[in-house]
């Protein structure tokens, strides 16, 4: 299943985008090979969010993702997302993998560049195994312990959907007098939207 051909950038990671001046500017496409450029648009949006993926920055990922797909009416591109993720993910480990040829590298840049060959690698077995059922981490403490900047940074690591709790704070209440369990309408009440999120019925 094919969104749109299009000529286009043909080499779409982070270090191919500068933001100057509030404008974003897109440089070093590919000009040598027609070939390597002319593809389908999942594929060109899928190499850039995979590779904020790779550092650390799903959550703009996911965002650059979504403002694509706003923008574009390409309702059907998140469906190939994960395929052209795992593509690209390989494709810049072999590229990294490649230059360990060079024989005027110093050992400590052959082994960082090693490293992050394969923390592409890694990342290209990722997408081949999704999560076989919806995953909740659940992030809990006092008021001002910190909960939300634990939970932001863990967020923008993976593929998450933050589900906050508050205003359920009636069917979530302590007895108090005899330290009872959260009320069973609690658990029930979290598993719907969580559930929702993930696609289940």
């Amino acid at each position: 299943m094919l969104t749109s051909i299009r000529d286009g950038h043909g080499d779409l990671h982070a270090t191919s985008v500068c933001v100057a001046r509030r404008r974003v500017y897109l440089f070093d496409c590919i000009e040598f090979n027609t070939r390597f450029r002319c593809a389908d648009v999942a594929a060109e949006v899928a190499f850039l969010a995979m590779d904020l993926d790779h550092l650390g920055r799903a959550d703009l990922g996911r965002a650059f993702v979504d403002a694509y797909v706003r923008y574009s009416g390409e309702r059907r591109l998140p469906r190939l997302l994960s395929f052209f993720k795992c593509y690209r993910a390989y494709v810049r480990g072999k590229v990294l993998a490649l230059r360990l040829r060079e024989s005027d590298l110093t050992s400590a840049r052959r082994e960082e560049i090693a490293t992050e060959a394969r923390a592409y690698f890694d990342l290209a077995c990722g997408y081949l195994r999704p999560a076989a059922q919806p995953t909740l981490l659940v992030v809990m403490g006092l008021p001002g312990s910190g909960k939300t900047t634990l939970a932001r940074p863990v967020r923008a690591r993976i593929p998450a959907r933050r589900l906050r709790t508050l205003g359920l704070g009636a069917s979530a209440e302590l007895d108090n007098a005899h330290r009872a369990p959260l009320h069973p309408r609690y658990y029930p009440a979290r598993r719907a939207p969580a559930r929702s999120a993930h696609g289940c019925s």
